[in-house]
């Protein structure tokens, strides 16, 4: 017999829907799950992230700007326009920001990662109803998977998993993920998770 740690692994199983739509925009909320290939793109310009469906197709923006104090990091639709941004805060503790469109003005959730020997997370966000939500993200983001789960009904709301050593990886420090929202689960609030905890990896 060989060893079972060497036998290939079949897909994920799918993730659960939410009972009812959460997240900050109601319009992502899909009623499907929703699988995307978010690659990280290092240049000139910042760091931005290639973020295309399941068959290569774009299907959204997400661009960075270099020389900025605070790295923040713009999500847009297909034709260019924002939907939310985050920035790093600088405080005691390591923070995410995120707001609505392209402004600065009312924060709708932070993201606020562990790092110690692996990366791990907890996201406070303002329900696009009003309520206040919290979302946790288990096991460690360093390794092949990780799970976000609302703490509320322990429930995984979300996957993020990790390829890694790839060519790209090892020779200019680009990172692919593939992202993943349970169906009625804001599918732009996941991708921030995925990039912040990201840019925590990079800033360890």
């Amino acid at each position: 017999m060989g060893n079972e740690s060497s036998k290939p692994r079949g897909p994920p199983p799918p993730l659960p829907p939410a009972p009812v739509p959460i997240g900050l925009i109601r319009e992502l909320c899909h009623p499907y799950e929703v699988t995307l290939n978010v690659k990280e793109q290092v240049g000139w310009s910042g760091d931005s992230f290639e973020i295309r469906d399941v068959n290569g197709q774009p299907a959204f923006i997400m661009q960075g700007r270099a020389m900025s104090f605070r790295q923040k990091k713009v999500l847009k639709d297909l034709s260019g326009n924002p939907i939310i941004n985050f920035k790093h805060e600088f405080s005691m503790f390591k923070k995410y920001c995120i707001y609505a469109g392209g402004s600065s003005g009312r924060v709708l959730a932070t993201i606020r990662p562990h790092v110690f020997l692996g990366i791990t997370a907890d996201i406070e966000f303002t329900n696009h109803d009003g309520t206040q939500r919290l979302f946790g993200l288990d096991g460690d983001f360093l390794s092949s998977e990780a799970t976000i789960t609302d703490r509320s009904t322990r429930m995984p709301v979300g996957r993020i998993s990790r390829r890694r050593w790839n060519t790209n990886d090892i020779i200019f420090g680009q990172q692919t993920y593939f992202v993943t929202a349970a169906p009625n689960v804001d599918l732009s609030l996941i991708i921030c998770i995925c990039v912040a905890l990201d840019e925590a990896k990079n800033d360890k």
